[in-house]
């Protein structure tokens, strides 16, 4: 049931990336989502027409999906800035 679900079109591909907040790959975690296909796997047999990528979406905060923002990743962006907005401009 988990494997069909897996498997889906360049539509659903689409909607995966509208759905996500417009968040950068590098700040969804991907053991975290593998981590939740267990709970999408139980969902299922309660509701067998759920979509994995729509379950993922409502659930992405309770999954813990999404990294958080640690305060030496806003450094590092800031000092990074800092360095390169001369040649940015």
């Amino acid at each position: 049931m988990v494997l069909a679900s897996l498997r889906f079109s360049s539509n659903q591909g689409q909607k995966l990336k509208q759905q996500w907040l417009n968040l950068p790959l590098e700040q969804i975690s991907i053991e975290m989502v593998f981590r939740s296909l267990y709970f999408f796997n139980r969902a299922c047999l309660q509701n067998p027409q759920l979509e994995l990528i729509s379950w993922l979406v409502e659930n992405h905060r309770l999954m813990g999906l999404v990294k958080a923002v640690r305060k030496r990743h806003r450094d590092n962006a800031k000092r990074s800035l800092d360095i390169w907005e001369p040649t940015l401009t």
